[in-house]
């Protein structure tokens, strides 16, 4: 079996999205999902797991910081206007 992942679910694997990874992989290669899930995490333990430059995105990190600023400019306007 080629262990060697479609671009579209590196594209994925890379992005932080691994069980759309999985359903992608699916769909292309028509293989069970303990196949497609086996193969995913060969993948990761190969080249994600071991290079810090390509972990998933950390997008919730920047919601959160987005949140907190939001929240931190608004008290700092109340205070202003009082």
């Amino acid at each position: 079996m080629d262990r060697e992942l479609e671009h579209q679910v590196v594209a994925l694997l890379h992005s932080g999205h691994k069980i759309d990874a999985i359903k992608k992989l699916r769909e292309l290669r028509h293989i069970s999902l303990e196949e497609a899930r086996e193969l995913i995490d060969d993948y990761n333990a190969r080249h994600i797991d071991s290079s810090p430059n390509l972990q998933p995105s950390r997008g919730n990190n920047l919601l959160l910081m987005l949140i907190f600023l939001a929240a931190l400019g608004y008290l700092l306007y109340q205070t202003l206007v009082d």
